[in-house]
């Protein structure tokens, strides 16, 4: 896994889609509290494809933030199953750790999911091999990056996030793009 070049990666991508970029965001979170949260997993999950695509060169629109609303339970499957074993692990202090090591295997589990049409435990399987074959630790380095990237808009004025939030997405699209497609 190459951090920067994810990052780099997902800079063009935002470069060049600004606009979608920063609007589709604020869509994303608007519906995502809108509905309470119900359609969030298929926003966010919708949203990172329409980076995704962006990154494949492709052509996007604000509106690819719903495409992935026909795996509406699979991605409420895989959200609840992701959520539900990380936090029950994170109780306890030894727990921790695997939750770390979980939630970090299956950090692709979205993608595969959608991208690849994969069910639910099939998407866990395949993101955790990906993630094992390139580097676990640099897996956590990165979710660590992502989650500063993504924190450091929300402490510039609030406004920052706006740039941030978009970036940290992108660069998560294009590590998920670099490792699982490109490199076959």
């Amino acid at each position: 896994m190459d951090i920067g070049k994810n990052f780099r990666d997902g800079f063009e991508v935002i470069k060049k889609n600004l606009v979608e970029a920063v609007v589709g965001y604020i869509l994303m979170g608007i519906v995502a509290v809108l509905s309470l949260g119900v359609l969030a997993p298929v926003v966010y999950t919708g949203y990172i494809l329409m980076l995704l695509k962006a990154k494949r060169k492709k052509a996007i629109s604000v509106n690819d933030i719903f495409s992935a609303l026909p795996r509406f339970w699979a991605l409420w499957g895989l959200s609840s199953v992701i959520f539900l074993v990380c936090f029950l692990l994170s109780l306890t202090i030894i727990g921790i750790i695997p939750a770390v090591f979980l939630g970090t295997w299956w950090m692709y589990s979205i993608f595969f999911l959608v991208d690849k049409k994969q069910k639910v435990f099939e998407a866990m399987g395949s993101s955790a091999a990906l993630v094992r074959k390139n580097n676990v630790w640099l897996h956590i380095l990165f979710l660590i990056m992502l989650s500063v990237v993504n924190n450091i808009g929300a402490y510039v004025f609030f406004v920052g996030i706006l740039f941030t939030g978009p970036l940290a997405a992108a660069a998560y699209a294009a590590a998920y793009d670099n490792l699982a497609v490109r490199k076959k």
